[in-house]
């Protein structure tokens, strides 16, 4: 088994500006075959570019991975800090 501690994050995640009520986040985790250099723009926490409209299928087959192992899902809703943070953005 893989060490998730020694991972890297390539794009931390940020609640749609325009969600009302609850916001599914979905997790999932994949079987990685061996060690692999992902070579992933790193999308800063206070950015928005290159965050929309990503297919996890396509993810998946683009990098090589196998079975879906694990997954997770939550619930968050949009609130009164939303906006201090969208006023963060760079882009």
């Amino acid at each position: 088994a893989g060490d998730q501690k020694r991972g890297a994050n390539s794009a931390n995640t940020m609640m749609d500006e325009a969600a009302a009520g609850l916001h599914r986040y979905v997790f999932l985790v994949y079987k990685q075959p061996g060690k692999k250099d992902f070579k992933l723009p790193k999308i800063p926490a206070n950015h928005s570019k290159g965050r929309l409209k990503q297919k996890v299928r396509d993810y998946v087959s683009k990098m090589g991975l196998e079975e879906l192992v694990a997954g997770n899902v939550f619930l968050a809703e949009y609130d009164d800090y939303m906006p201090q943070l969208y006023k963060s953005l760079l882009d």
